[in-house]
């Protein structure tokens, strides 16, 4: 029985320590050299040296009226176009032939302002033409724009003006300039 005790224990033995073999492997630590890393900066920004402004104090300017110039040259001009090269020249005409009567008519609308007002005079009798208010709306639309734009050139407006640099007018530098392919002459100007 010895025997069989001694083996018994021998096989229990070995069980145990072939069971908890794989156990221990896990927990053993592995020993080794520790990588090194290498410190990682992010990079630096650069900053370019900001310009330096003279110091613009604020001043005020008389000009024109330049919106009200434009808008009154503009209602002139379309009105009177409008009138002499499209609605004048087909007063009175027919798909075949134009009626003599109208011919002092259809060239008074040519005439810029006057010419409506003229067209009213000259327009032959009719019951049912239609163009005593259309003349009247066009002859207003002239003047009312020729008023506009006499307005806007002649009046003056106060303006503060900020950012320009006061100082005289336009100049102009001429720079010689060498380069590695030759030289030449530069010309700075400030408008």
């Amino acid at each position: 029985m010895t025997r069989r005790a001694l083996a018994l224990a021998l096989v229990l033995t070995l069980g145990v320590v072939l069971v908890s073999a794989p156990c221990a492997a896990q927990q053993v630590p592995v020993v080794g050299p520790q990588p090194v890393y290498a410190p990682v900066y992010a990079p630096q920004p650069v900053y370019a040296p900001q310009p330096v402004y003279a110091p613009v104090t604020p001043r005020t300017e008389t000009r024109p009226i330049i919106g009200l110039a434009i808008a009154g040259g503009v209602m002139l001009g379309v009105s009177w176009l409008v009138h002499a090269a499209l609605i004048s020249p087909l007063a009175g005409c027919n798909i075949s032939r134009c009626d003599g009567a109208w011919t002092d008519f259809r060239l008074a609308g040519v005439i810029p302002l006057a010419g409506p007002w003229l067209q009213l005079a000259l327009k032959p009798a009719s019951e049912r033409d239609g163009w005593g208010p259309y003349l009247v709306i066009d002859g207003i639309l002239q003047v009312a724009g020729l008023t506009m734009l006499i307005l806007g050139v002649s009046l003056r407006q106060t303006v503060t003006v900020y950012g320009e640099l006061e100082g005289p007018g336009p100049s102009l530098a001429f720079v010689p300039t060498a380069t590695a392919e030759g030289g030449g002459l530069a010309v700075l100007g400030r408008f």
